[in-house]
């Protein structure tokens, strides 16, 4: 994947997210949650908070580098963990989706 489709899928993550927080009238205090996850932690997020946007990130390998962006974009720190896992490590958890949501708005 190229440095270009890269800037893209983070560009289109972020448009997402923008787009939810107008749909669901976020106020100004209020963030998104960004994780690095594999597939079945990323349904149960979605499946529980509401609004939540979730991309797959194929490959795998370039799944830290769109991480590191968006928090980076969004103003967040950088997980440390997350900084420590080779290609190796994504794969073998299969950390192959970036989820977004919000702790204040759980499905009730």
């Amino acid at each position: 994947m190229t440095a270009k489709n890269i800037a893209y899928e983070i560009g289109l993550f972020l448009f997402q997210l923008n787009n939810s927080a107008n749909e669901s009238g976020f106020n100004t205090k209020e963030t998104w949650e960004v994780k690095l996850t594999n597939e079945e932690e990323m349904k149960s997020l979605v499946k529980n908070f509401k609004p939540a946007v979730a991309s797959e990130l194929i490959p795998s390998k370039i799944a830290v580098e769109v991480f590191n962006a968006i928090k980076t974009k969004l103003q967040q720190p950088l997980d440390s963990e997350i900084e420590k896992l080779d290609d190796k490590s994504i794969t073998r958890l299969g950390l192959n989706y970036i989820v977004a949501y919000n702790l204040n708005r759980p499905i009730r």
